[in-house]
């Protein structure tokens, strides 16, 4: 991104990009909010809200380490587990909501937000089986070229079990390209375990967005501006 501070403190519309994720998590009703703070955390935990947890990563070896830095702050929930970027601002309450609603009326092991877009470079690719059943997320960089040709992609936002998550994490290896812990091999995990997964497409595809570029961040401003 070209900037020193942490990318979720970059503005957009006005505001830092976190700040609109965590407005969506409250309207949503989301209870309890643990926010996974890595580089410049001391910007960040000053821009936290009140009632808003935070807890230190201080490797970043990937998405499943940074739960498993989670899980002492998480031990006591009994709930699901929500989980989603501080890079996402354009996921709306009403999508969080719905996909904790879909997540508990199939009462599965996990439920993948996904999107379909039309050049979904760089994103975790949702491979179905035949019945159109999640059989595995595949990262980019690992992704062989028919992988590379779905267009439906994992957003990177998730409704777990926590037992069940907390469960598999241990088990996840770094055994890639990228030498990190993903949490999309949670999923397959779950998966091989025969616990069920379950997957909710976006119904708009801009939410599935993240803030990976300059431009990324000028297409989130433009919506997030159209919907004020």
């Amino acid at each position: 991104m070209g900037s020193d501070i942490p990318k979720v403190m970059i503005e957009a519309g006005g505001r830092p990009l976190i700040d609109w994720v965590l407005a969506n998590l409250t309207e949503a009703g989301i209870s309890t909010i643990t926010v996974v703070i890595g580089f410049g955390k001391e910007t960040v935990i000053k821009a936290l809200p009140a009632g808003v947890n935070w807890v230190e990563q201080k490797e970043q070896l990937g998405t499943a380490h940074a739960v498993l830095c989670a899980k002492p702050a998480l031990r006591d929930i009994n709930a699901s587990l929500l989980i989603t970027y501080g890079d996402m601002p354009l996921v709306t309450a009403t999508t969080f909501r719905t996909l904790l609603d879909a997540h508990t009326a199939v009462d599965a092991a996990c439920t993948v937000l996904t999107a379909t877009i039309d050049k979904p470079t760089g994103y975790g690719r949702i491979v179905r089986d035949e019945d159109g059943l999640v059989q595995k997320i595949v990262e980019a960089a690992d992704a062989s070229s028919e992988e590379l040709a779905i267009t439906e992609v994992n957003t990177g936002v998730y409704v777990f079990n926590p037992g069940e998550l907390f469960a598999v994490l241990s088990k996840i290896s770094n055994n890639n390209r990228q030498g990190e812990y993903y949490l999309t091999d949670a999923v397959e995990l779950l998966l091989n375990d025969g616990k069920p997964v379950a997957a909710l497409l976006c119904k708009d595809s801009e939410e599935g967005c993240g803030v990976n570029s300059k431009e990324d961040l000028k297409r989130v401003e433009e919506v997030l501006l159209s919907r004020a």
